[in-house]
């Protein structure tokens, strides 16, 4: 007597179950990797290095006399042009222990340098990149250029004739 395997219902539904989760699994990961319509717009974006030295200013303040540019993100190094510059000096919040309140003091000797940029970025569905890297406020970026280079946050983004 032959002993052949029975397939019952609970094989075809478990058959079933494993496919559908398949399914679902290639459909959830489609969806993340696809980036859906994406097109190249210009961005201009700011970057705010904190508590530097007068020196970085001047250098990005120089840099922007000249016509130079510069690079951002580490990856890609995409080209950006230096907009403007601004150099504040920078400040702190001090508690006064006589009186309680809070004052907000300079720190001597060190500066916020906001630089602009503009750039060249792919607008998609769901982010706009430089390269591989998403833009977004308050996100760290690295910018580089002739004698200049460091890390800031994104402070401010206008593309698309947003203002």
């Amino acid at each position: 007597m032959e002993n052949k395997p029975k397939f019952n219902l609970m094989d075809a539904f478990i058959i079933v179950l494993i496919l559908a989760v398949a399914t679902v699994g290639v459909l959830f990961v489609k969806s993340k990797t696809s980036s859906g319509n994406s097109e190249t717009v210009t961005v201009r974006y700011s970057v705010e290095f904190k508590e530097k030295d007068a020196e970085l200013g001047e250098m990005f303040k120089l840099a922007l006399e000249n016509g130079e540019g510069a690079t951002v993100t580490e990856k890609d190094k995409i080209p950006a042009k230096i907009v403007d510059v601004e150099v504040v000096p920078s400040t702190m919040i001090v508690a006064n222990s006589n009186t309680g309140k809070l004052t907000k003091s300079e720190i001597e000797g060190k500066y916020d340098i906001i630089v602009t940029l503009e750039s060249e970025a792919t607008e998609t569905d769901k982010d706009i990149s430089l390269g591989a890297t998403p833009i977004a406020v308050g996100e760290e970026l690295a910018v580089h250029g002739r004698g200049i280079s460091g890390f800031g946050y994104t402070v401010a983004i206008n593309y698309g004739g947003e203002n």
